[in-house]
């Protein structure tokens, strides 16, 4: 549910990042609705596979759910993200943290929320 691009992305792709952050907005809602088919979902090979374990995706699904922020499906944090970024560079999925302040883009978000 994080969207990290580059600055050529967002600036080239606008409308690529618009349409996966609507579909991360229609998805946060449907697990919200619907978490035993949300958990259900995880055995398909598209999503996780059938070594997942859709029991231990249901138990995540609802623990979770509280944390979503309820007037804004999907939405993330500024702090939220750079756990994200850690995590990223500790799996070894990207070069570097960056800094705080370079993360944040929420121009794209705002305009969706205001339609």
């Amino acid at each position: 549910m994080v969207a990290i691009a580059t600055e050529n992305t967002i600036k080239d792709k606008k409308d690529v990042l618009e349409r996966w952050l609507k579909a991360t907005i229609k998805g946060t809602e449907f697990v919200e609705k619907n978490p035993e088919i949300a958990a259900e979902n995880i055995l398909d090979s598209r999503c996780g596979g059938p070594t997942f374990n859709k029991e231990q995706e249901l138990w995540v699904i609802q623990k979770s759910i509280p944390l979503f922020d309820q007037t804004k499906p999907g939405w993330l944090y500024e702090n939220q993200i750079m756990d994200f970024a850690n995590a990223y560079k500790k799996l070894g999925q990207i070069p570097s943290v960056p800094k705080a302040g370079d993360v944040t883009d929420y121009s794209i978000l705002n305009a969706l929320y205001k339609k």
